[in-house]
Parts: C-alpha cells; structure tokens; sequence
C-alpha cells in the first residue's frame, strides 16, 4: 500500500534525507562524506539536480574537478533528446503515375 495522496513516499523522504545530511557534511568540510552522501542520489531519482549540485561542489571542493565533470556527464539531463523521435507523416506524392504524362 503505498502513502496517502500528496504525502511523499519513504524512498522520497529518505532522499530527502541524505540530502540534507550531504549539504551539511559539505558545509562542515568533509567534502568525501557529502560526496558519498550525494552520489547515491542516482539511484533514487537520476534527474536530482540538488543532489547533483552538492555533488560537483563536493568533488571541487577536494580539489577533483574531474570527478565532477564525470558525475555530471553520466547523468541524463532533463533536455536531452529521448532515444525515439516521431517521425513525420508521409507526404503524398504531388503526382500520380497518370497525371505526371507516365504511361
């Protein structure tokens, strides 16, 4: 049975959660516990672009910038194309074998 409507689910507070804890290891300077904190995020919610955030500041903050270039590049982003794209409905040819003087 899952929560009542409008009250967030446990997988939603939890997040929520580790959050908090991740943004408060980070202002406390312990940038590799907010940085663990942070980076189980994905599992969760791929599209968390607070947990992302603290994430890369964590990473900067230890002086890895490529660790937070990876972090970024590996999750998806919002605006990205899916992997389908409509296609666009046939045209009709302008004309028919009769009417384009084909016999």
């Amino acid at each position: 049975m899952g929560p009542a409507p409008g009250r967030p689910s446990l997988s939603e507070l939890t997040g929520r959660a580790r959050l908090a804890a991740a943004a408060a290891l980070l202002e406390a300077g312990d940038w590799m516990a907010a940085a663990d904190a942070a980076a189980a995020a994905p599992e969760r919610d791929p599209y968390d672009e607070a947990a992302l955030r603290v994430l890369l500041r964590a990473h900067v903050m230890g002086g890895r910038a490529a660790g937070a270039l990876s972090a970024a590049r590996q999750r998806p982003r919002a605006d990205a194309p899916t992997s389908w794209a409509p296609t666009p409905r046939p045209r009709r040819p302008r004309c028919t074998p009769r009417s384009c003087g084909a016999s």
